[in-house]
């Protein structure tokens, strides 16, 4: 601004200021704002450069990378977002939130942290690009004396235990054992390909199955004694009845159980008749009676 000797006696060259860097308006007269992704404040000045304050970019927000909301904020991996810079406070519209575990994985999501499910082998990986979280985890095979299928392993038939899965290797653990024959039952175990089968008087089936608390199904029953023979049952011995000879020899095998039978013995001397089941009588002259007996010869008469 300078003076002059005619009217209006005073001249001036001032022209408006143009917005600094990093922002945007008519001009400091006007008011300048800073640009999107900017944080400051410009005011006017008289002195050079005619405005204080400035306009710096702002740091990418969290769960982010990049130079600065200026030059584009990305997501970090295991993340899913958008961030679009602003002029007001706090510069970004958007986020980047975690995404949540992938199947087969455990752990509340990929901020946490996830890891492959108990019973299950492999690793989980964060990545940029949707689906934004991947893995490759893969179930493992049954443990020795198992079996079943991605929903879980059970122990086999014969064997008594539980399999649980857990998430360090080997994944799964198990304590599968077999189970031994039951009672009245003879066998190396339930387990054994040979099974188990009824000792000798015994009559019924071993079925082996994975249902505890036995792990097995059937039973073994006592046999009763045969025809013309006493006794609890085969099992522990039957003998023949007074006035019959013979042996009985409990087996395994059926559909009788056991060997050998008991015969009437034939009627003695000096009496009549087929034998001594059919009945004996003195003979014709002569005068008494026969009994039955359970020692040799299972016959007497008087």
């Amino acid at each position: 601004v300078w003076a002059t000797s005619v009217s209006p006696f005073v001249s001036q060259n001032c022209t408006p200021v143009g917005c600094p860097t990093n922002s945007s308006g008519q001009d400091l007269f006007s008011g300048c704002t800073c640009n999107a992704g900017f944080n400051g404040t410009i005011t006017s000045r008289i002195d050079s450069p005619f405005f204080t304050g400035s306009c710096t970019p702002v740091p990418c927000p969290g769960n982010s990378t990049g130079t600065s909301l200026v030059d584009q904020c990305n997501c970090n991996a295991g993340f899913n977002g958008t961030l679009t810079k602003s002029t007001t406070s706090p510069f970004f519209t958007g986020s980047c939130v975690p995404v949540g575990c992938p199947t087969n994985t455990t752990g509340a999501n990929s901020f946490a942290g996830c890891r492959c499910e108990a019973g299950f082998s492999g690793s989980v990986w964060l990545t940029t690009t949707p689906p934004f979280i991947q893995n490759n985890c893969t179930p493992v095979d049954c443990p020795t004396n198992s079996t079943g299928s991605i929903s879980g392993c059970a122990c086999n038939p014969g064997f008594s235990g539980m399999v649980v899965k857990i998430t360090e290797a080997p994944f799964q653990v198990s304590n599968c054992t077999p189970a031994g024959c039951p009672t009245n039952s003879s066998g190396v175990n339930l387990a054994d390909p040979n099974g188990c089968s009824c000792n000798a008087g015994f009559s019924g089936s071993i079925t082996a199955t994975t249902q505890g608390p036995f792990f097995f199904s059937g039973s073994c029953n006592p046999v009763r004694c045969p025809g013309n023979s006493s006794g609890a049952s085969l099992a522990e011995l039957c003998r023949c009845n007074a006035g019959f000879n013979g042996t009985i020899t409990a087996t395994t095998v059926s559909p009788n159980f056991f060997t050998g039978g008991c015969s009437a013995v034939g009627c003695p001397v000096n009496t009549t008749g087929v034998n001594i089941f059919g009945g004996c009588q003195c003979g014709a002259g002569f005068n008494g009676s026969v009994w039955a007996t359970s020692v040799s010869p299972f016959v007497n008469q008087s």
